[in-house]
């Protein structure tokens, strides 16, 4: 329950509990409904109380509570105005069995004696009175008193909300205390708007006087952007009201007046507004009240998800973004719990410990939670190497200890990213640190030394193995002169480190990405490095060794690690291991052979090209004939059809190569001695001599040749007989046993 301004009158908590009493010993069958209109009226409205009369005081009806007010809980103004207002709102409720004896009297008498000088006890004898004489005589009281404070002027209006009357005669007096001579604040007393508004938006309608700018600006704030095209955030300005003070009116009171025209939480004013408060609340260096800084709470954990996007934006921190600098502590607090959202800039959340109002922060945040922002802040902040001296000296008197400590107990980001940094600005001492470990390893057992060195281990990796600064180089050599290189890993529990420093892969081209050359290292410096990964890969990855020396090798950036002559005779060894297709040994020779030498090998490797080419040429030229034989002696019975056949392409020879088979077959057998065929077997013959000519694969001497020593035998009955004595008749080719085979020239037949 929001109103402050009643504080000090009325007891809130024990006015619902005196109403929640009252309500559970009424005996009404309509009392569920009747409450929740009366609830609507209610000037302590909306709450219910969670803890009974009973469970808090021990009083378990309306009676007891009124005569034993003073025992169980206290004798004071306040308490019996609370109860008075309990009476007063609950007034249907009250049934004759709550009450025993003149316990009911007895408390009317003392309130009565009492509202003389008490308005508000006067105002719940107005309303508890049944007699309409003394009932007028007690409103007049009430109206004539005059020079009414803001809550008294509320607390009247509550009292006569169905008289018009009082609206008429007191709306300008509540506009003025409300307005220009307000003296309350708006923080903390939102419920006291909200229940204004409630009373005064219906008396508007319909308004025409111009007057009471105020008030009805006021009545718009639960319903409509005060930023919007409406005259609310003018005439509220006027009244004295600031920009935040209207701007928090408006996101607080449509939850908080019962409305059908209250602004929807979910809806996309509401969330335009929630930016714009937000962006006005969180920046800056002053201070604002609590109250403030619970809303952005409010309004961040709502909407880090919007129900309608806005400006494309899914989320409050995406419309936030590059719009927040936080300079407050109020705002600092109100936006940490929020740190791990993805939108969140974590820069508007770093602890400057050169600034000691940020001081408070240690007492504000948890141990862990302020060790980790402050080293956040040291990680990604450029400071000299001075004020981060300075910085590491504060945070020591704040918290009793040394910041190094922290990388023993944690490897949290970004603890590796500030041990780098400390050890760069000479903070820490990282070549000290490995020698101590490497030590360890030797004394400890493994279980213990895990135990001690877990977290320090990973937080000094990044900087003792990366090789981008010399204590890292430092530690390589101490490393390898103590264990050996190679067993890196398995000493510091990491993985490939080698490979990672210079470049070498696990799978795929291993070493497409070699890397030794640091520049910030000397020559002889680098040369080290090229042993470290030599003798790495030479020991873990034998199988690559020659892989490496080619990726080495073939990189001119690398020549400056070895003297010319070295990687001569590198590259010599490598290629004489190398297979003759291997492209690695063309690309070295390309890189290492004098102009002579490459000259001399191009003409070597020419004349072994041609002699290549000569062997395959052979090879084919045998494959054919032999191929040509084997038809021969197949198709010896039928011959004309098969080398038609053959001409065609049936037997699977290409027609150029088939043509020049079969007229080399020809030539060689009937070129010098004529052949006796019947008039058919010498038209097949003929076909055969056309396809050839045609192709142009025989000349025309060689056709007329072939056709000269054709004899046509009158005897000889039939093609296929014809042909048959041709193959029986013709005499066999020197150095061939089967008959009908060609004669072993080595000529394909291929015309020229």
């Amino acid at each position: 329950m929001k109103m402050k301004i009643y504080e000090d009158v009325f007891d809130f908590k024990l006015v619902r509990q005196m109403r929640r009493l009252i309500f559970e010993v009424c005996d009404r069958k309509d009392k569920i409904s009747l409450y929740n209109e009366q609830k609507q009226h209610s000037l302590i409205w909306i709450e219910e109380e969670t803890e009974g009369m009973e469970d808090a005081y021990g009083l378990r009806y309306p009676g007891e509570v009124l005569e034993r007010y003073a025992e169980k809980i206290r004798d004071s103004a306040k308490v019996i105005r609370s109860l008075a207002l309990a009476l007063t709102e609950m007034k249907p409720f009250l049934e004759q069995g709550m009450f025993i004896g003149n316990q009911y009297g007895v408390f009317m008498k003392k309130i009565q004696n009492m509202s003389e000088k008490d308005l508000y006890l006067l105002g719940a004898c107005y309303i508890l009175e049944e007699s309409p004489e003394k009932k007028l005589k007690l409103r007049s009281g009430l109206i004539e008193r005059g020079d009414y404070e803001l809550a008294e002027m509320v607390y009247l209006l509550y009292l006569f909300q169905d008289d018009e009357a009082a609206w008429d005669g007191w709306k300008h007096e509540l506009s003025r205390l409300l307005g220009s001579d307000r003296k309350i604040d708006i923080y903390g007393n939102e419920d006291l708007y909200a229940w204004i508004i409630q009373y005064c938006v219906d008396r508007f309608k319909g308004y025409r006087k111009n007057d009471l700018h105020f008030l009805r600006g006021l009545c718009r704030l639960h319903s409509a952007n005060s930023n919007g095209k409406n005259m609310a955030k003018k005439w509220m300005s006027e009244g004295g009201y600031s920009e935040e003070e209207i701007l928090y009116l408006n996101l607080v009171l449509p939850e908080r007046v019962n409305m059908y025209d209250s602004i929807s939480v979910y809806s996309i004013t509401a969330e335009r507004l929630a930016v714009e408060a937000c962006v006005l609340f969180l920046n800056g260096t002053e201070e604002r009240p609590e109250a403030v800084y619970d809303l952005c709470r409010k309004l961040l954990d709502r909407y880090r998800k919007y129900e309608v996007k806005l400006n494309g934006n899914k989320g409050i921190f995406g419309s936030l973004q590059g719009l927040i600098k936080v300079g407050s502590i109020g705002a600092y607090m109100a936006l940490f719990p929020f740190k791990e959202e993805p939108d969140v800039e974590q820069n508007s959340l770093y602890i400057n410990l050169l600034e000691p109002k940020w001081d408070v922060l240690k007492d504000l945040l948890t141990e862990q939670e302020y060790q980790q922002q402050v080293c956040r802040t040291l990680a990604e902040t450029k400071y000299t190497a001075g004020d981060l001296r300075r910085c590491l000296e504060h945070y020591q008197e704040l918290a009793g200890e040394e910041l190094y400590q922290i990388f023993w107990k944690s490897s949290q980001y970004p603890l590796s990213v500030l041990f780098a940094k400390l050890a760069q600005n000479g903070e820490v001492d990282a070549l000290q640190i490995v020698k101590e470990y490497l030590e360890d390893c030797e004394m400890l057992p493994e279980r213990e030394r895990k135990q001690k060195w877990n977290e320090m281990l990973r937080n000094i990796r990044d900087y003792a193995f990366s090789l981008e600064n010399r204590d890292s180089f430092e530690i390589f050599q101490l490393v390898d002169r103590s264990c050996g290189i190679e067993n890196l890993d398995d000493i510091f529990n990491t993985y490939n480190i080698i490979g990672t420093c210079f470049g070498i892969q696990n799978y795929g081209r291993h070493f497409g990405g070699l890397q030794i050359i640091r520049s910030q290292f000397s020559t002889e410096e680098n040369r080290k490095l090229l042993r470290l990964a030599e003798k790495y890969v030479y020991r873990k990855k034998p199988d690559y060794y020659e892989e490496f020396v080619y990726a080495l090798l073939s990189d001119e950036e690398n020549d400056i690690l070895m003297d010319e002559e070295e990687r001569r005779d590198c590259a010599e060894m490598l290629m004489d291991s190398m297979q003759d297709t291997d492209w690695r040994k063309e690309d070295l020779r390309e890189k290492y052979y004098t102009e002579q030498e490459m000259e001399e090998y191009r003409i070597r490797k020419q004349m072994q090209k041609e002699q290549m080419e000569e062997e395959k040429r052979e090879r084919i030229r045998q494959e054919e004939k032999q191929g040509f034989d084997q038809f021969v002696l197949e198709h010896a019975g039928n011959i004309p059809e098969s080398l038609n056949d053959f001409l065609r392409g049936k037997f699977g020879f290409p027609g150029e190569i088939a043509a020049g088979l079969v007229k080399n077959y020809l030539l060689g057998q009937y070129g010098r001695e004529s052949v006796k065929l019947s008039r058919q077997g010498a038209n097949k013959y003929l076909d055969v001599l056309k396809i050839l000519y045609d192709r142009h694969s025989i000349t025309l001497e060689e056709l007329k040749t072939l056709v000269n020593h054709m004899e046509v035998a009158e005897d000889v009955s039939n093609n296929q007989e014809s042909f048959k004595d041709m193959h029986r008749d013709e005499k066999k080719p020197d150095g061939l046993e089967t008959a009908g085979t060609l004669s072993g020239t080595g000529d394909t037949g291929i015309s020229e």
